[in-house]
């Protein structure tokens, strides 16, 4: 079965090869242009030329074997015993033969519930269950770091797993605890950070809700620890958002992305904020230096906000982050937004991101939403209840609060996808397709034979982003202005 393309397709291309000389050609071409009677000169020239080029290419041979960073080899993806017998890989195929397996699967499902206080979660036992490497896995994700902001509540055996899937040495990862999670929950988690150098538990918990309270205020506190260290991107994340990418794979977009921040934008229901209020900076106190709340537009009006609805998972550039920090006073802001009831944590990134007049590094344009033109995203991937031509279907046929939760029979379109989440799957309705998913981004990463699903990384249909042909025009003009 051959799945519809997600919206992000819609921004790719084809590129036709360049057209390139045969070597036939190429040598009638070098014969051409040298006659007979030099045979002689030219063959004692390379009898004098071939020891030397026989010497620089083996000390190039040595010296690239000498800095080649070999991965360190990984060990299988560890597996609960509910889920041993699963032929993950099957499920990854579009064979008749997968699709009977994935519906036998669907109709005797694997759950896990996250209730489990016999599970070891000593430091030593994390580490039995999972690989860590102490070495980035190459240079290019040694010298790109990337940040994750996650809210948790529960399932910390999901969260360990994708732990194991997500981890790099040099990344960063920040749990914040919603605080109406168990008190075994939060030891388990805030136990991750007695084990990890680059993991982050933060001592500050708020109750978070599904309507959208406090979610905001909850990544901000996390963001506030992360910029005491190195990253060059953070992805903020909700509790069962499931990679899709390698870590590899989000070093190469996020570097082809040159600096855009990847939040989504539309206009927003007029029941999630005050529409009448006033949303001026001024208002707001937006600016730490009150001059720039009160410099007026061309119209002599005060610059105003326009409230803008994306994702809760966003990813933001560093540059964005310091300066939302260091040049912004948002807890007015942050306040103003989370008074209404529903929807109130899709706002605040997508607000900021898209005012024209702020000009967060990074980001887009009101211009689109004036189109009525929708800003697609690659952070998260997600089928709604009332989507009427979703990317692919939701074959699970569940939804939680308007969300498709995906079980084994998405997996194969899953695979598919560009996005770099994927929301939602729980271990409580469908354990097979949870674990499955995160062994196939195991096993890309790591590089582990067979690996079914494995798909050649096109870096094409991010850079064809309206946000990032935005962004990088901007830089190529600003390049250009620079050398004249």
């Amino acid at each position: 079965m051959t799945s519809r393309l997600s919206p992000i397709d819609d921004a790719s291309f084809l590129l036709r090869p360049h057209e390139v000389k045969s070597a036939s050609s190429a040598g009638s071409s070098l014969r051409h242009h040298h006659p007979k009677g030099s045979i002689h000169f030219w063959r004692s020239c390379l009898s004098c030329t071939l020891p030397l080029v026989a010497g620089v290419v083996i000390t190039a041979m040595i010296i690239i074997f000498l800095t080649a960073r070999k991965p360190p080899e990984a060990p299988r993806f560890y597996q609960l015993p509910i889920a041993q017998n699963i032929d993950c890989g099957l499920l990854f195929d579009d064979s008749f033969d997968a699709r009977v397996y994935a519906r036998n699967l669907s109709l005797h499902k694997v759950t896990y519930a996250d209730d489990d206080k016999s599970l070891e979660t000593s430091c030593a036992s994390i580490r039995q269950r999972g690989y860590f490497p102490l070495e980035a896995l190459s240079q290019e994700e040694a010298d790109f770091p990337i940040a994750f902001a996650r809210i948790v509540y529960k399932d910390y055996y999901f969260l360990e797993a994708q732990l194991r899937v997500e981890y790099a040495p040099q990344n960063l990862f920040c749990y914040v605890l919603d605080a109406k999670a168990d008190s075994l929950f939060k030891k388990r988690v805030r136990n991750l950070q007695t084990c990890f150098d680059n993991v982050i538990v933060p001592e500050e918990e708020l109750e978070v809700h599904s309507e959208g309270h406090n979610m905001t205020q909850s990544h901000l506190n996390c963001l506030k620890h992360l910029r005491k260290r190195s990253w060059k991107y953070v992805i903020l994340l909700q509790n069962n958002d499931v990679r899709l990418r390698t870590n590899a794979e989000l070093v190469k977009l996020f570097k082809a992305f040159h600096g855009a921040n990847d939040i989504s934008a539309s206009i927003p229901g007029n029941h999630t904020y005050a529409v009448k209020a006033n949303w001026t900076y001024a208002a707001l106190k937006l600016y730490k230096h009150d001059q720039f709340n009160r410099l007026q537009t061309s119209s002599g009006a005060l610059p105003t906000l326009h409230v803008t609805k994306s994702l809760v998972q966003v990813s933001i550039s560093r540059d964005a982050v310091d300066f939302v920090f260091e040049e912004l006073n948002v807890d007015r802001l942050v306040r103003r937004l989370e008074q209404r009831h529903f929807g109130v944590d899709e706002l605040f990134w997508g607000t900021l991101n898209a005012d024209d007049g702020l000009q967060l590094p990074g980001g887009f344009t009101q211009k689109c939403l004036v189109k009525r033109s929708k800003v697609y995203m690659a952070t998260r991937f997600t089928v709604w209840l009332n989507e009427k031509n979703p990317p692919i279907p939701c074959k699970s046929d569940f939804f939680r609060r308007w969300v498709c939760v995906f079980g084994v029979e998405d997996l194969y379109n899953l695979s598919q996808m560009h996005q770099i989440y994927v929301n939602k799957l729980l271990p409580e309705f469908d354990y097979a397709a949870l674990t499955c998913l995160l062994e196939n981004v195991y096993n890309r990463t790591y590089n582990i034979a067979n690996t079914a699903g494995r798909v050649n990384f096109d870096i094409r249909p991010y850079i064809q982003l309206p946000h990032v042909r935005a962004v990088s025009q901007t830089q190529n003009f600003r390049n250009s202005f620079t050398k004249l």
